[in-house]
């Protein structure tokens, strides 16, 4: 395995390089604790790969930000609707190598389904950062963040430089949380706007097997910047300052939100990149040198767990020689290009005026992403590997009652208990009525 050891590069920038180079790397999909959903309390020890590992306390909301100033005074309040997370972890490698572990192995999770790691400031002393060598052991913090007003709150360890799911492990930091990442469709995957002549428009939808998108809203000229971040709003001022003379600039601006869903039916995490949209002339290729606006909050781009959905995002200056001689806006095409990597072959087209495509019709938006409402007491789940074995006792000694195969629905009868190290549901095999106890690693929604 190559090791990486990027030692003259600042901790946290040096997390945040290599988070990213993996994601590209991946393409559009990471695989997020997928095969390995037990989700541990805090302050229990578990196995974690080569680690024996303990979150020995997590801080949110105002500790956490707390924590974060003392860290630095240079670190900034959160951002606008996010609060911080500050986990302390303890390490030990129980390996016969040495491995790296700091903050870009860790992500937040809540209710809305939308992945956050490192917030990008320095973690309270000691940071969690750097290399464990065989017996040893580590201590220090990871900071994060997550929205203000999250649920059902998970920290996963999924590690940016040790490959596979083996050493993915889940923590709540919600009293009972969970995460099942859903592996069905939100919608049917779809041929609608594969055309940049007949491209789809407001509030219609497109479903690629990765994504369901949906442009729900357009706000255009000045009126952008009361919905703006402080950034493009400065760019704005800056714009109406002095005699006035690029005032008329602002007439090209755009926001566009779109509702965006990860249409996995993989159970996979799927990156949003900032770049999956762009301006496009009207033979659908991309428009070079476009001012791309810092869009208001939410931002689309983003990691979605799979089944997770919000409107975010997006903004432009469009095309145009304003300046003196006032705006001339010179684009007419009105139209976004979506690609949400280079190699996707699936490009798709949409427009916020006029637009092809089937008629909007009243169905419901996919529910927000809400893990804790799976596997619940009466709920139906399916099996999702061959060869699951059904326990008669929540332990790994209990005796095999039978062994299923992937897609079998079963009921669950009960909560979950824990033993063994895993998390183990109570259930009833709908097929033939056989009663035991399976792992949550291999139980789903349907």
């Amino acid at each position: 395995m190559t090791r990486f050891r990027l030692r003259q590069i600042p901790s946290t920038a040096r997390w945040l390089c290599l988070a990213l180079v993996l994601v590209l790397l991946s393409g559009a999909s990471v695989s997020l604790a997928q095969g390995n959903q037990t989700v541990s309390p805090i302050g229990q020890a578990v196995a974690a790969g080569p680690w024996q590992m303990t979150i020995e306390q997590v801080l949110t909301g105002g500790d956490a930000g707390a924590a974060a100033a003392g860290a630095s005074a240079s670190n900034p309040d959160p951002a606008e609707g996010l609060q911080y997370v500050a986990a302390q972890v303890n390490v030990q490698n129980s390996s016969g190598q040495p491995f790296m572990i700091g903050p870009g192995d860790f992500a937040v999770v809540g209710s809305s389904g939308i992945v956050r790691r490192s917030a990008g400031v320095a973690a309270p002393s000691p940071e969690l950062d750097g290399i464990v060598q065989p017996g040893e052991s580590a201590d220090g913090w990871v900071l994060l963040s997550t929205e203000a007003d999250a649920e059902n709150l998970v920290l996963i360890y999924d590690s940016a430089t040790i490959t596979g799911i083996w050493a993915d492990h889940i923590f709540a930091i919600s009293d009972g949380a969970t995460f099942s990442p859903s592996t069905t469709r939100a919608t049917e995957i779809d041929k609608d706007g594969k055309s940049p002549e007949k491209p789809v428009g407001v509030g219609r939808v497109i479903a690629t097997s990765e994504w369901r998108i949906k442009i729900v809203d357009v706000v255009q000229g000045a009126a952008v910047i009361d919905i703006a971040p402080e950034e493009t709003k400065r760019l704005g001022q800056s714009y109406n300052s002095g005699d006035g003379t690029y005032a008329s600039c602002l007439d090209t601006w755009i926001a566009i939100q779109i509702e965006a869903t990860n249409n996995g039916d993989d159970g996979l995490t799927r990156f949003l990149s900032p770049t999956a949209f762009q301006l496009a002339d009207t033979d659908g290729s991309a428009l070079n040198d476009i001012r791309t606006l810092s869009p208001p909050v939410p931002d689309l781009s983003g990691e979605y767990a799979a089944g997770a959905s919000r409107a975010g995002w997006i903004s432009f200056e469009l095309p145009s020689s304003c300046g003196p001689d006032g705006a001339n806006i010179s684009y007419d095409a009105d139209l976004l290009r979506f690609q949400p990597f280079a190699t996707s072959g699936d490009v798709r087209y949409l427009t916020w005026t006029g637009g092809d495509g089937p008629e909007p019709v009243d169905t419901p938006t996919p529910k927000p992403f809400d893990s804790s409402a799976a596997l619940q007491e009466g709920s139906t789940a399916v099996t999702t590997d061959d060869g699951v074995r059904m326990r008669s006792d929540p332990s790994v000694d209990g005796k095999i009652v039978d062994e299923l195969d992937k897609g079998t629905e079963v009921e669950i009868t009960g909560a979950p208990e824990e033993g063994d190290g895993f998390t183990w549901y109570p259930v009833r095999n709908l097929k033939n009525d056989d009663e035991g106890w399976i792992v949550q690693d291999f139980l789903a929604a349907p």
